[in-house]
């Protein structure tokens, strides 16, 4: 089950949630990269620092998600999509903004898969 969440919502969504989430970004070989960061929100944007690799994955892939897991089984998780850019000012400690373009939150798994 999902429930959309308006962009003006968002951020009331994400100080519920805190500051901490995933960030999943294409590699530049196409391969998922995540990682779990600090995010401050900017003029109605994510901004957040990230490694060199991560940032070339954001150039090359623009496309972005950021995840906050549910907390509990009675909670949903909230998941983010968005454009990335990178701002290289410091190029050790470069800066990724996330522009939101969608947003959900969706109910978990409440049941584990059968095990053999």
């Amino acid at each position: 089950m999902s429930i959309a969440v308006p962009l003006e919502e968002l951020r009331d969504a994400i100080e519920q949630r805190g500051w901490f989430a995933f960030v999943a970004a294409s590699g530049t070989d196409s391969r998922p990269r995540i990682s779990h960061r600090a995010l401050t929100w900017v003029e109605g944007t994510l901004q957040l620092e990230v490694g060199r690799g991560t940032a070339l994955a954001v150039v090359a892939h623009p496309s972005v998600s950021v995840l906050w897991p549910d907390l509990d089984d009675q909670t949903y998780s909230l998941i983010v999509d968005g454009d990335g850019s990178v701002d290289w000012v410091d190029p050790d400690r470069p800066v990724l903004t996330i522009r939101p373009t969608w947003a959900v939150l969706h109910r978990s798994a409440r049941t584990p898969p059968a095990q053999d």
